[in-house]
């Protein structure tokens, strides 16, 4: 039977998967690029507001960059970010980043590319009984063809898919004294930036 894998400001950790300028450059002529770096600065507001783990990755940086500067700036300071020359972002540093936080089996994973590093991160995830959840309007390919036919293959193997906007509200209720700081967040003039699928 499929786990609901319900999410809440407690239970999960975002996975940041090489969203640099490099790999952005070369992603540009995409649909969605700009959302996914704006999906990006989201998460850091949010993951501040909401006290939430962030691992950063940056798929060998001196041949694809480095995290694009307005997503650093959103970013918790107590984040981590590493160098990864494999294409999942479980190395030895993101294992060490997961180990530090056993209670918090709940993955939000965003980032670039959909049918390589996302993909590979998210066998790893689930291979390790984590729940994966994508956030659609935060992943893209070079190619529509590979972003669509990696999220069907996750979505087979039981990642579950969301959005940006659904994953947050979830984790929030309305009750909440942080939920008007969380709508504006997701309000705010980049949230119009996003992505519809």
């Amino acid at each position: 039977m499929r786990r609901l894998g319900r999410i809440t400001k407690n239970n999960v950790l975002f996975f940041n998967c090489d969203i640099t300028q490099g790999m952005g450059s070369s992603l540009y002529s995409t649909w969605n690029i700009e959302s996914v770096v704006n999906v990006a600065k989201i998460m850091g507001k949010i993951a501040n507001v909401l006290q939430v783990p962030v691992l950063v990755s940056e798929h060998a940086p001196k041949a694809f960059g480095y995290t694009f500067p307005e997503i650093k700036d959103c970013l918790p300071k107590d984040t981590f970010l590493y160098e990864k020359t494999q294409f999942s972002m479980l190395t030895e540093q993101g294992k060490e980043f997961l180990r530090k936080y056993p209670q918090r089996k709940n993955i939000l994973l965003y980032g670039m590319e959909t049918h390589i590093c996302i993909q590979q991160t998210c066998f790893q995830l689930i291979e390790n009984g984590y729940n994966v959840h994508l956030i659609a309007d935060g992943i893209t390919s070079k190619r529509t063809i590979d972003r669509s036919c990696g999220l069907q293959r996750l979505i087979n193997i039981g990642a579950n898919l969301s959005t940006v906007e659904s994953a947050l509200y979830e984790m929030i209720e309305m009750k909440d004294p942080l939920f008007e700081e969380i709508s504006k967040i997701l309000n705010e003039n980049e949230r119009s930036k996003i992505s519809q699928i």
